[in-house]
């Protein structure tokens, strides 16, 4: 049984990540609005802004020290920073940084508003020794001062605490094309939810792809990929749909 499991998962699970160059094909617009959530020092930033140099996109990132290497990095009149992090609560809240035993190495992109657990027997090279108080909002109550019709991709890397990014977001959601996350099922970070448990609380959504670590979600009710009277896509993509169920319920 364990070899089926290892190839059903070969055959859902991508290897690698998401590029930002074969996210074009999906939003399909010059002009996206995008929201990234754990923005760190602006690498996935300058990115989209190398692949849509007419984006709005909207950073939050809570970690001061990170914040000041951001603006260091992104210069831009199309990019929003907000300086707080994303939960379902507004206030204050512990944020854990992070950072590598080797002082040569940058290891901040594991921080969270989640306490670390099974992450500290997997990375035993990065430690979270030090707690700061940081702002944290929802999305949604970000969003309803905003004049955004359409988000057409959410880029979140939030280490766990993909739960409270989603219940927090519910409007938001909504009306957001594409939703890109990470997701664990062995609880790196206290309470963090499984995929499984992620697609029930997004049931608007439908999982395209599987990566390693991360997955690319799509609404069914913004699903504008899909090329009207294109069978073949439509048929694909109902097909990989269904065998990704089948994956669910049954490994």
């Amino acid at each position: 049984m364990g070899h089926i499991k290892k190839f059903i998962r070969s055959l859902v699970c991508e290897k690698d990540y998401l590029k930002i160059e074969n996210i074009k094909k999906y939003i399909n617009k010059n002009n996206p609005v995008i929201i990234e959530i754990g923005s760190n020092t602006g690498t996935t930033t300058s990115l989209f802004l190398k692949a849509f140099p007419e984006a709005k996109i909207y950073c939050f990132e809570p970690d001061p020290s990170l914040v000041l290497r951001f603006k260091n990095n992104i210069n831009n009149k199309n990019v929003n920073l907000l300086e707080v992090a994303i939960g379902n609560t507004n206030g204050k809240t512990v944020f854990f940084r992070s950072s590598a035993i080797n002082p040569l190495e940058d290891r901040t992109q594991s921080g969270s508003i989640k306490k670390p657990k099974n992450h500290l027997s997997q990375h035993p090279d990065i430690v979270f020794d030090e707690q700061i108080s940081v702002p944290v909002i929802k999305l949604d109550d970000w969003f309803k001062d905003q004049n955004i019709d359409v988000v057409d991709f959410i880029w979140a890397d939030i280490q766990g605490a993909e739960e409270d990014l989603i219940l927090g977001a519910k409007e938001v959601l909504k009306k957001t094309r594409y939703f890109y996350t990470e997701y664990s099922n062995l609880e790196d970070y206290d309470g963090q939810i499984t995929l499984k448990k992620m697609c029930t609380l997004l049931d608007n959504f439908f999982i395209h792809r599987i990566f390693s670590y991360d997955v690319l979600m799509v609404n069914n009710n913004l699903n504008t990929f899909v090329k009207k009277n294109n069978f073949l896509l439509d048929l694909k993509i109902t097909l990989r749909k269904n065998f990704i169920t089948f994956w669910f319920n049954n490994f």
